[in-house]
């Protein structure tokens, strides 16, 4: 099955993933999920909510699809997808559709909202400042509009200490094991081809899945979409405006072992005319789209 510590690999097309064993983080066999033979689940994508609620009580829903020859006794890959920021359920209708036709499970959840948007806590995204200082760029808010505004501070993190914090404080890395388990549990799965993936806010939680020790022995894979890595959306906004858009192989992160803070790697990546651009424009509240 799933060794702990299985390697967190990029690949450019589903096929190679979910059709061909690789690395030894996967087995030459399927390993049958305690689903198979238990499902009776319909081909096709249906809207669920998730049994697990957090201590606030939140309930938060997913949406799963079965393919065409899903017959609950056949184990099959299962890839769980991750929107960006804002996002939910039904941002990744393409990845849906490919499953569908190519034969593994997805399933798409909504992270939990607050009292503002769905939203993946981790990689970065709140508990500012960390041991190395503030984990964004901007810490005292002066890009948003008014300035000095307190970013994007939702109701479960009680208080944000500065602008850096910009989704749920809810234990999100707890949501996803535990979705995983229903997973298991409810439909017939390839234990041993079990993968993530996600984009923007998303794409920055798989870090956290890799790193958290509740899930980083239990994925084969995980192919991030290309994202403004560990950056607020105020300022993500401002680069997509600005210049290019900087992928996970451009802006790295760096972390001390032990460290809560992760500082991206900003100064010399960015053009100077893209930093004097962005620092003169001040987006409004509304610009931070994932």
């Amino acid at each position: 099955a799933v060794r702990p510590g299985a390697t967190f690999l990029y690949r450019a097309r589903w096929g190679l993933m979910l059709g061909q064993p690789f690395a030894s983080s996967v087995s030459a066999d399927p390993v049958p999920s305690w689903g198979c033979g238990r499902s009776a689940h319909s081909p096709g994508s249906s809207d669920r909510t998730m049994r697990y609620r957090p201590a606030s009580g939140q309930p938060t829903q997913y949406r799963l699809m079965l393919p065409q020859h899903a017959d609950g006794k056949t184990p099959l890959p299962l890839v769980l997808s991750f929107h960006g920021w804002a996002g939910n359920l039904s941002e990744r209708p393409v990845l849906l559709a490919h499953g569908r036709q190519h034969g593994y499970i997805v399933a798409a959840p909504t992270g939990f909202a607050d009292d503002l948007w769905p939203s993946w806590n981790g990689g970065g995204s709140t508990r500012s400042p960390g041991r190395l200082g503030a984990t964004c760029l901007d810490p005292t808010g002066s890009l948003f509009d008014p300035p000095g505004t307190k970013g994007y501070c939702y109701a479960s993190c009680g208080t944000c200490d500065d602008a850096c914090w910009w989704t749920t404080c809810e234990d999100s890395v707890a949501q996803a094991a535990a979705l995983l388990d229903e997973l298991l549990g409810d439909v017939c799965v390839d234990a041993s081809r079990v993968f993530a993936t996600g984009v923007s806010n998303g794409a920055i939680f798989l870090y956290e899945l890799a790193s958290d020790p509740r899930t980083a022995g239990r994925f084969a894979g995980s192919p991030p979409n290309p994202s403004c890595l560990l950056l607020p959306p105020h300022l993500r906004s401002c680069l997509h405006s600005c210049g290019p858009v900087f992928t996970p192989a451009l802006l790295s992160s760096h972390r001390r072992p032990g460290s809560q803070a992760t500082r991206p790697w900003l100064g010399p990546l960015m053009p100077a005319s893209t930093r004097r651009r962005c620092t003169r424009r001040r987006p409004s509240l509304a610009c931070g789209a994932s």
